[in-house]
């Protein structure tokens, strides 16, 4: 919203500038629940229910200070990030950026010489 913009005028909806309906190329969730569905033979209702149930699952594990590991695919970790100060780029005045907890991903050998 624009600062002089009047107060009450509600602010626009965050855009979600990097989903794939905007990127070519990129699969969305009910593509990959059909490509698992044809690879193993499933259906997608079952694979849809195993996706949700990892996102579950995962959350608790990572939650709790586990890690998880994708095999083949990678290994989320839930990492500690300290409190800093920042530059908010619109004013250019300096704000506090609390500590917080961040999901890590770090990528198999494999997958990424299978991309590359």
């Amino acid at each position: 919203m624009r600062r002089d913009a009047p107060a009450s005028k509600a602010a626009p909806a965050r855009s979600n500038f990097h989903h794939c309906s905007f990127q070519e190329g990129c699969m969305t969730k009910n593509e990959l629940i059909a490509a698992i569905a044809d690879e193993t033979g499933k259906t997608k209702a079952d694979v849809s229910a195993i996706l949700g149930s990892l996102a579950g699952v995962v959350a608790k594990t990572l939650k709790s200070g586990g890690d998880v590991t994708l095999g083949g695919i990678g290994k989320l970790a839930a990492a500690k990030r300290e409190a800093r100060e920042a530059r908010n780029p619109s004013t250019g005045a300096m704000i506090k950026v609390p500590a917080k907890t961040v999901v890590k991903f770090k990528v198999t050998k494999d997958l990424a010489d299978a991309v590359a």
